[in-house]
């Protein structure tokens, strides 16, 4: 009877591993989904900024040039 209850206090113990890791792992996932929205959310922005000065651009609100700023 000793070796069963060996057994059965290994594979609790097994069970709880996997119970530990499972939780880490849904952390894991939890926050890399938040820093992924973030990163949406970013490039969403940064998308919005290219197209808004393509079309200063494109209406010729603003010329590129190779001078150097009126500071220098």
């Amino acid at each position: 009877m000793h070796e069963a209850d060996a057994g059965l206090a290994r594979l609790i113990e097994r069970v709880t591993d996997l119970e530990i890791k499972a939780a880490f792992q849904e952390k894991l996932l939890t926050d890399l989904d938040e820093v992924l929205c973030a990163l949406r959310d970013e490039v969403e922005g940064l998308r919005r900024d290219v197209v808004a000065i393509a079309a200063q651009l494109e209406a010729g609100e603003e010329e590129l040039t190779d001078e150097p700023p009126p500071h220098y």
